[in-house]
């Protein structure tokens, strides 16, 4: 049985990446604990390929090894444009959010505070 999958969205993969961010230490901490639980086949890590390409590729190497990209098309685009939700929501983030419902990921790593007013278990 394939082990549940928790999206790491662009803003943990950067608080994760890079060194002057804010959240960095709570982002390695975080990013421990979902290896860990990556390592013992509990769950699996993934992100959008086109956030882990905006890492430097010996970066994402090593660092993001266990991280599984997952492609985003224009029907995502499409379809995250077509999103209509009570709250605002940046292009960027829906299209996450269209991700997360295609492919039935329920648990997010994200510093963004849009996510926490939908039904995901959270992870920061």
């Amino acid at each position: 049985m394939t082990p549940p999958s928790v999206l790491l969205d662009r803003t943990f993969v950067e608080a994760l990446t890079l060194l002057e961010h804010g959240s960095r230490h709570e982002a390695h901490t975080t990013y421990a604990r979902l290896v860990d639980g990556h390592e013992r086949h509990e769950l699996r890590i993934r992100a959008r390929h086109d956030h882990l390409a905006l890492v430097p590729a010996p970066l994402r190497n090593a660092l993001l090894a266990p991280v599984a990209a997952i492609h985003v098309a224009r029907q995502h685009r499409r379809q995250a444009a077509r999103l209509e939700l009570p709250f605002e929501l940046d292009p960027d983030a829906a299209v996450t959010l269209v991700v997360l419902r295609r492919e039935r990921i329920s648990r997010v790593a994200s510093f963004d505070p849009v996510f926490e007013q939908l039904d995901l278990a959270f992870h920061t």
